[in-house]
């Protein structure tokens, strides 16, 4: 009925709401959550960014609450894990959590990995126990960009599609600054997290929505939808400056761009 839920995470009913401590429950100095979802069995994960100590690197963290809003102690590390990919040396080793996407009990993180000069785009597939699925990328983290000629990618959105395979979009751009030019980016995977190389350009694709106009200085894709055949991006493009459109762009299967779509 609208009303808060005052028994959730608060046994005594008196708040309605979850506080989740970094310390001492989770050991976490730093949780900063960014996506929410269920799970097939009604758990709550939340995703987002997190570091264990105040000099350690930012890695893509998860923590799995109990339907009742308890933390999940069953869950990776006393209710969470967090998830680097060791590119670089530490301290600079940091990744970042933008997409979050959960099948049966299955958790999918997606965000960014560090490298040296730059950044790739990454998923870490973590199992119904926390742990990272080494049936996923060998173990369990995949790494890659949507082309070759920007220096910086990440993925914003993940969804899974009916036949299993996992889809990723996001942006790419200059190793610059904020206002670099930026491009629309998509990636299919199969269920083991290999590439699914008959899809666009063996298996990812970036876009400038130029839409038959000058190529635009800012396209952003930060949404995901699929259904059959139809796979549409959806963001927002720069125009002028400090002016913009919303953006939708739809791929299908056999055709790289969808005719008749606009």
């Amino acid at each position: 009925n609208g009303e808060f839920d005052r028994c959730f995470g608060d046994p005594a009913c008196l708040l309605g709401g979850v506080l989740i401590q970094p310390e001492p429950v989770l050991d976490l100095p730093l949780l900063l959550a960014r996506r929410v979802a269920i799970d097939a069995s009604g758990r709550i994960v939340v995703a987002g960014v997190g570091k264990k100590a105040e000099v350690a690197p930012h890695s893509l963290a998860a923590v799995r609450l109990l339907a009742n809003g308890m933390v999940d102690a069953s869950f990776g590390e006393d209710g969470h894990r967090l998830v680097n990919f060791g590119m670089v040396e530490e301290p600079f080793d940091s990744s970042s959590l933008y997409a979050l996407a959960v099948q049966g009990d299955d958790v999918f993180l997606g965000g960014t990995a560090r490298v040296s000069g730059g950044e790739h785009a990454a998923i870490a597939k973590l199992d119904a126990a926390g742990d990272l699925d080494p049936g996923f990328g060998g173990d369990g983290r995949v790494s890659f960009f949507y082309n070759d000629v920007y220096e910086r990618h990440r993925v914003t959105d993940l969804v899974l599609q009916e036949d299993g395979k996992l889809l990723a979009a996001g942006v790419t751009e200059p190793n610059i600054d904020f206002d670099s030019p930026r491009d629309c980016g998509v990636a299919r995977f199969h269920a083991d997290g290999s590439p699914d190389t008959v899809f666009a350009f063996d298996g990812v694709f970036a876009a400038d929505a130029g839409l038959g106009l000058e190529p635009a200085r800012y396209d952003h894709c930060n949404a995901l939808a699929s259904r059959g055949n139809a796979i549409v991006l959806f963001g927002d493009r720069e125009v002028t400056g400090s002016n913009y459109d919303t953006l939708q762009i739809r791929l299908d299967v056999d055709d790289l761009f969808a005719d008749g779509f606009d």
